[in-house]
């Protein structure tokens, strides 16, 4: 524990979600989180968002979405995410700061538009274009013992790598099979462009190169097969 110098980990967080039906065309759903992390110099961290859904035409399948979201993380989050079942037990794991600073959230803006339309009866075609901007991009280093807390117990680092705007759009084809199939195929491309390193990067740059990017196209294909065994209520997802 000496290598965790902020000496405590209070965590709590809470949220609340809503859907507006304004009228048959338009819907609107929209909602926040509020978390607070003891060990931030910023304790609390607000993430808004918003999702209006526009249908033209009821007599037409074609939907229009617009996303509009902020959302802050901390570093080592995902180590009190509340389990979906069982117990709630302690972290596994420990983590402190790769540097000598201090922990710093990640802020991430966001902004998409997409469109989707059925097509004869069992395909769905989507697309949708995106814009976003993070600062302090949050990165995990494995690995890497300290004093007091070798790497083979489970003890890790956090750092910020820096700032960067990303842009980008992607097609998704989804088809029904049958009355509890559907598979589909999302394609994602992304240009990205750093505007800044972090407090970080020099340490990390000897540590942990990997994790910082430079200006870079990022292609992704995400293929699933989803589908729901009917006598017993089993679902099957494959990715």
């Amino acid at each position: 524990l000496t290598a965790m110098r902020d000496g405590s980990r209070n965590v709590g967080a809470m949220y609340a979600m809503d859907n507006w039906r304004i009228n048959p065309e338009l819907e609107v759903s929209y909602g926040a989180k509020y978390a607070r992390y003891d060990y931030l110099e910023d304790r609390g961290l607000v993430s808004p968002r918003v999702t209006m859904i526009l249908q033209p035409d009821t007599n037409d399948s074609l939907k229009v979405r617009t996303t509009v979201m902020h959302r802050e993380v901390a570093p080592g989050a995902e180590e009190f995410i509340p389990p979906s079942v069982g117990m709630w037990l302690p972290p596994e794991r420990t983590f402190s700061q790769v540097s000598r600073a201090s922990f710093l959230p990640e802020r991430h803006d966001q902004i998409e538009i997409a469109v989707d339309r059925r097509w004869a009866e069992h395909v769905v075609v989507g697309f949708r274009a995106f814009t976003e901007r993070v600062e302090d991009q949050v990165v995990t280093v494995f690995g890497v013992s300290v004093p007091d807390a070798p790497a083979e117990i489970g003890h890790y680092q956090v750092g910020s790598a820096g700032d960067f705007a990303a842009h980008g759009w992607g097609v998704t084809f989804s088809r029904t099979m049958g009355e509890n199939t559907r598979a589909t195929v999302d394609y994602t491309q992304a240009q990205s462009r750093w505007r800044g390193r972090s407090n970080d990067s020099s340490l990390l740059e000897v540590v942990a190169p990997s994790v910082l990017r430079t200006d870079e196209r990022i292609h992704d294909v995400t293929a699933s097969l989803e589908s729901i065994v009917a006598p017993s209520a089993t679902r099957l997802l494959v990715v």
